[in-house]
């Protein structure tokens, strides 16, 4: 009857699944790189316009600014 106990623990790395904290975070980037992916190749101002309104701190902020100004000349 005590390994029950310890079998109740065991259970315990289902609050380890807590941790998708820092999963989630791995997803805002992949997200942003999904983002990414989808408008990089676009001639559409708007689609750059919507990564940067959804990630102006993100990943490909840089190139995604840089494409912005090439589109509005």
């Amino acid at each position: 009857e005590a390994p029950a106990p310890t079998a109740a623990p065991e259970a315990a790395p289902a609050p380890a699944a807590v941790q998708p904290s820092h999963s989630g975070h791995d997803e805002v980037l992949s997200a942003d790189e999904e983002t990414w992916d989808l408008v990089k190749d676009s001639n559409d101002i708007a689609d750059i316009e919507y990564y940067l309104e959804n990630y102006p701190n993100g990943k490909y902020s840089v190139p995604a600014n840089l494409k912005l100004r090439q589109l509005s000349r």
